[in-house]
């Protein structure tokens, strides 16, 4: 697997690098938003220490064997969280022909 850092995450990925990249800089904006939420709390959030981790497989397929390696059944899902793993596991939902057609519809009402 291929990786992509981020200041607090490591995405682990056999998809495409523009995607893993996306996935990075997402986990970075909701991170952000996390710890900008629990600071307007009050709270005071220390760091972890280490990088979280985000694993984004090249296709469904792989994915919900992955995750059914891990236990978990995925067919619904589009990403979960192992807790054996401590990370983050998606798919390139680019190469899915469910999200390929809600991206043209998507276009065609945008048009």
């Amino acid at each position: 697997m291929r990786e992509v850092q981020s200041a607090h995450y490591l995405v682990l990925y056999d998809a495409g690098q523009v995607f893993a990249e996306s996935r990075a800089r997402l986990a970075e904006r909701a991170y952000k938003a996390f710890h900008g939420t629990f600071t307007e709390m009050g709270f005071a959030l220390r760091p972890i220490g280490h990088k979280l981790v985000v694993v984004v497989l090249r296709d469904k397929e792989r994915y919900v064997r992955y995750a059914a390696q891990l236990g978990y059944n995925a067919t619904q899902t589009d990403g979960f969280y192992s807790l054996d793993d401590n990370a983050v596991v998606l798919f390139d939902s680019l190469t899915d022909p469910s999200y390929q057609e809600l991206s043209r519809q998507i276009d065609i009402q945008r048009e």
